[in-house]
């Protein structure tokens, strides 16, 4: 090792301790706590370069990606209040990369969930759930309860700020179960502050109040100022909205000394905001924009926008309550142009945004108040927006070989998209590719399929978050498969050999091996969002489209997947896969279940298609695939239940064959679906149209069907 990285490295491992210790002292609360936070001040600088020699050689050191995980493990209360969320996640995501590659399983659990709350800081709320809900598979695998309910506490708080009460009680009572299990008082009370905020929601104040008084105790008596901080707060809220104002305000101002005195610039704008509204109920209005100014300029500095949205609209409403109906309109206005964006591009419930200040004038001051201006809201719950409509692509085939071809058809294939989104208003909500992306799983194949989906994206004005892969039997490297994971495969005959193999971490390695370049190509691409490895090999993302949750389960029909010739009936999904991103999907709540893979149920061996396809079948409304090369549809149902099989058919097989790819469209308003299936001909130069010759009854290529049967 060279003489000035022993050096370095020797600077990041003293300052490391130093952290552990700062970290210790913290949690020790009270006036340790204090001195924890001045300690780590005063040695900041030496911390950050500490931190930053080991980042910098994390990838190449063993010694170096250790200290550079446990940077961010030691003291994760500390990091969170004093560094800014978008450095924060920057930090967190090298520790993460760090711990995948010394396979750190705890770590990058506790680092998913870091990850999740830096995201919620923000007010990303969507993309923390799918942090935490990463997180939350690790811990559950390793048995790790604490880990677990911290977790759920935090899935908890999220459902509650999308406006979901109900799931997030159901989630605050098992955290609270295991932190008493575990003997944990200090996450005792922070439960049974959730739990209060939960009831709140509800209306049920008196409860919520009686609640948040019980950890108010825990609180003082632990010496969690923190604690202590969002308490004070959430108990002023509660005072306001049954009328005590002035209760409230002596309480929220105990809250911003705390939040103050740590350091908590989060917690300092919601006090801050609650002192603004708190003041605005009382009829003084000019204080009241005090107050709002400075939570601006903390949301704005934290990177809030669903915080700024709110604080916006309260600016509005107390310049309009002294007459000033020039500067209310211009924040109204700016609001409104954050909630379009907020709302329509990254598919969050604004609305629940101005709930809680409704709630306090409503039932504080009285009805005849005047409500808060909500045309940004009217506007995102209007008939136009209960549509939900996805573009599904599969069995691409990239491979260097026929890249002359392929582009032939996949270039003319992107400008029917653009054209079907012009001028047939088929703007997609998401895109859904069921498998196949590349021949054979090599890297230059995906740097291929990165150029299409880069267009692809754009044309449609989507994000790579808005966009959704699984692996299909191409996407399989074939040299990888070793002997041992060949008879692993081979011998998998029932439903308790598959399960046990699966809750290997071991087994699990050795068979997901094969997607070695499609694992690359998908952490690589899907970097801030979703990951594919041997503990990650299905997901499961929620989407709030049109007023409902959308849950997207991305499962993997691939892992063991070897030759052409003993593939057919001899896959399985496993059962465990089937029902742990369906645990998923029900924690969500989700109102309607798309699944997503990439062979039939044909293909799959008899035993597992009784388990998981069946299981797939009954709690999911749709299930795409690929692979056949053939696009069709087909709706199977039950007494208990109906679910819409939709086929892709291939975006590329040759340039002569009729490949295709599909829009579905659904109009919740009539409980309606229409598929558009497109077909591809090579004559004149080679164009898409309507596939006229799919089916007798659909000769214009455009098929309409009633939405499955657990949706009306």
């Amino acid at each position: 090792m060279p003489r000035l990285l022993q050096v370095q490295l020797r600077h990041a491992s003293y300052y490391l301790d130093v952290l552990r210790d700062i970290g210790r002292l913290y949690e020790k609360g009270g006036e340790d706590l204090k001195r924890g936070l001045r300690h780590f001040d005063s040695e900041w600088s030496n911390i950050e370069t500490g931190y930053a020699y080991a980042q910098q050689f994390a990838e190449k050191d063993r010694e170096a990606a250790a200290l550079c995980r446990d940077y961010c493990i030691v003291a994760p209360s500390i990091l969170d209040l004093r560094l800014h969320p978008q450095e924060y996640v920057q930090w967190l995501e090298s520790a993460l990369a760090a711990a995948q590659y010394l396979r750190d399983h705890f770590a990058q659990a506790e680092l998913l969930n870091s990850i999740g709350l830096a995201y919620a800081r923000m007010g990303n709320t969507l993309r923390a759930i799918n942090y935490y809900e990463q997180s939350h598979v690790i811990f559950r695998d390793l048995g790790d309860l604490r880990g677990e309910g911290k977790v759920l506490a935090n899935l908890g708080l999220a459902y509650a700020n999308l406006g979901y009460p109900d799931r997030a009680l159901d989630l605050f009572n098992k955290a609270l179960e295991i932190a008493r299990g575990t003997g944990d008082r200090r996450k005792e009370g922070l439960e049974l502050c959730n739990l209060g905020q939960a009831y709140y929601l509800q209306r049920e104040f008196r409860k919520a109040i009686e609640l948040y008084e019980q950890s108010l105790q825990i609180a003082r008596e632990t010496g969690h100022l923190p604690g202590e901080n969002t308490v004070l707060n959430n108990l002023g809220k509660a005072h306001a909205v049954l009328g005590r104002t002035r209760r409230a305000i002596t309480l929220y101002e105990q809250s911003l000394l705390i939040a103050r005195e740590i350091g908590d610039r989060h917690g300092e704008r919601n006090v801050l905001g609650n002192l603004g509204q708190a003041y605005h109920l009382l009829g003084e209005a000019q204080r009241a924009i005090e107050f709002y100014e400075r939570a601006l300029d903390l949301a704005r500095w934290i990177g809030d926008p669903l915080a700024e949205a709110e604080l916006l609209n309260n600016m509005g409403d107390s310049y309009l309550d002294i007459g000033d109906s020039e500067r209310a309109v211009e924040y109204y206005q700016q609001r409104l142009k954050i909630t379009k964006e907020i709302g329509l591009r990254r598919s969050i419930n604004v609305e629940y945004l101005f709930h809680d200040w409704s709630l306090q004038k409503s039932l504080a001051v009285g009805d005849e108040e005047r409500p808060v201006p909500n045309s940004a809201v009217s506007h995102l719950t209007s008939e136009d927006a209960r549509h939900i409509t996805w573009l599904h692509l599969s069995d691409i085939h990239f491979r260097e070989s026929d890249s002359y071809d392929e582009n032939i058809v996949l270039k003319s294939l992107l400008e029917d998209v653009e054209r079907r989104v012009r001028e047939d208003n088929l703007q997609p909500d998401f895109i859904a590719i069921t498998g196949d992306v590349a021949f054979s799983g090599q890297k230059v194949e995906y740097e291929m399929a990165r150029s299409f989906l880069d267009r692809l994206l754009d044309l449609t004005e989507l994000q790579r978050d808005q966009l959704f892969i699984v692996p299909g039997n191409h996407d399989v490297d074939r040299k990888l498969i070793t002997p041992g994971a060949s008879a692993i495969g081979k011998a998998l005959t029932d439903r308790n050999s598959t399960n046990a193999v699966l809750a290997s971490p071991d087994d699990r390695r050795l068979l997901m091996a094969r997607f070695k370049g499609y694992e690359e190509f998908f952490n690589e691409y899907f970097a801030s969002g979703l990951s594919f490895d041997a503990d990650r090999y299905y997901y499961v993302k929620l989407l709030e489209l049109a007023g409902i949750r959308l849950a997207i389960l991305g499962i993997n029909s691939s892992w063991l997947a070897e030759s052409d010739a003993d593939e057919a009936r001899r896959l399985v999904i496993g059962e465990r896969q089937t029902r742990l991103a369906l645990s998923d999907a029900e924690g969500y709540g989700a109102d309607i279940r798309v699944a997503l893979l990439h062979h039939p149920s044909e293909w799959i061996r008899g035993f597992d298609r009784g388990d998981s396809m069946a299981l797939l079948l009954d709690k999911c409304d749709f299930v795409l695939h690929g692979h056949l090369h053939d696009a069709s549809t087909n709706i199977l149902s039950s007494p208990d239940s109906s679910a819409m099989v939709i086929a892709a058919g291939a975006c590329y097989d040759t340039r002569s064959y009729p490949n295709s790819y599909s829009f579905v469209n659904l109009d919740l308003n009539s409980r309606r679906g229409t598929i558009h299936f497109r077909s591809y001909s090579d004559r004149q130069g080679g164009f898409w149209a309507k596939d006229t010759h799919l089916y007798r009854n659909v000769p214009d290529g455009v098929y309409k069907f009633d939405l499955p049967q657990r949706q009306k």
